[in-house]
């Protein structure tokens, strides 16, 4: 499958994104373009004067956009560009992760370190509504993460 992108500094968790809905997919990486693509598969991403992921597979084709410019921090418009491919990814695959957009190895390492900076309650509802984790998964991460502290102790 061709994978359009117009900036490398997303392909490291775009590429992580798209194996949860194909995970054993051959990806080309190659310089976004605008124009028609001759492809019956593909997936786009685009940061410049506004956010757009496309996805075509299947037969299916998805579109997100969002007019705001790629100025922002570089870590929030990370999770906005994975957020809106995994919406895509959802709406053509029909399948969603259970672990959200998360595609890290450590996921109770990440919820304790956002307990530690803003407490359980933001941790849980961060993980459930802003990477979109279930909340048995939440939980698993909230019980490793304490399972772990009391080793720590």
């Amino acid at each position: 499958m061709i994978f359009y992108l117009n900036d490398d500094r997303f392909r490291y968790e775009l590429e992580k994104l798209s194996r949860l809905f194909l995970p054993f997919e051959k990806f080309q990486f190659t310089e976004f373009q605008e124009e028609t693509v001759d492809s019956d598969e593909y997936v786009k991403v685009w940061c410049g004067d506004r956010l757009l992921t496309e996805l075509k597979l299947d037969g299916k084709h998805e579109i997100r956009q969002e007019d705001r410019p790629c100025k922002d921090d570089f870590t929030e418009l990370e999770r906005t560009l994975a957020l809106m491919l995994f919406d895509c990814f959802q709406k053509v695959t029909g399948y969603r992760s259970p672990w959200g957009i998360l595609t890290g190895v450590r996921p109770a390492k990440l919820i304790g370190k956002l307990i530690s900076e803003d407490g359980e309650q933001a941790a849980t509802d961060y993980f459930k509504n802003v990477l979109l984790v279930s909340a048995e998964k939440t939980q698993l991460c909230l019980e490793c993460h304490k399972s772990c502290q009391q080793y720590l102790r």
